[in-house]
């Protein structure tokens, strides 16, 4: 490959174009580890570090086991919803509410997530499961924000209560190798489910 400016190495050693992205180029360990090493809230929680790795679990969790979702592949979406910030990074909420900034990021975001979905062989959310995976995401936001921010996200989160079965399923940071772990582990749990249950999954 000849290096344009565009590409990324990744922790195994593959060069990633983050403007044309081949799915070959997408490997599970490299989103994994990725995943587990950056920061969710830009690093500006109290105590350790919580990775997008875990918050891409307890979003699964939450459509799962809080909104009875039975079918795992929408499960596994919710799993890969913020896979792409294994290249791009977690660009805050602020920054993306920027004039202008959305626009900006979407040609390049969603070929990124366009190339992951295909790359890890899992089709993209459509329809309801575009809604659900979003009331998740907003609902682990939610609870994320009470357990690990100095404000509890008083200052910029909706305050309505969360439900005690859905808070319940938070868990407290991990390290880094951990949260390695819990990603590949559901992914694996996941990808078994729906070669078991493949009516389920649309096929």
């Amino acid at each position: 490959m000849k290096y344009t400016g565009t590409e990324m190495e990744t922790v195994s050693g593959r060069m990633v174009d983050l403007v044309n992205t081949s799915p070959d180029t997408i490997y599970l360990p490299d989103v994994a580890r990725h995943l587990s090493r950056i920061a969710r809230f830009n690093g500006a929680t109290r105590g350790e570090v919580y990775s997008v790795a875990q918050h891409s679990v307890l979003v699964a969790d939450l459509v799962e086991k809080f909104y009875r979702i039975t079918d795992p592949l929408v499960v596994m979406q919710a799993l890969l919803h913020d896979a792409h910030e294994a290249y791009l990074g977690d660009i805050t909420t602020p920054l993306k509410n920027a004039p202008g900034m959305r626009a900006a990021l979407r040609r390049i975001e969603s070929q990124i997530i366009d190339a992951v979905y295909t790359g890890l062989g899992v089709p993209p959310p459509w329809g309801g499961n575009v809604d659900v995976i979003n009331q998740a995401d907003q609902l682990a936001l939610r609870i994320e924000a009470r357990h690990l921010m100095y404000t509890r996200g008083e200052e910029w989160q909706d305050q309505r209560t969360i439900h005690p079965k859905a808070a319940a399923l938070f868990r407290q940071p991990l390290t880094h190798d951990r949260a390695y772990d819990l990603f590949l582990g559901e992914f694996g749990r996941l990808e078994l489910a729906m070669h078991r249950y493949p009516t389920a999954c649309g096929a």
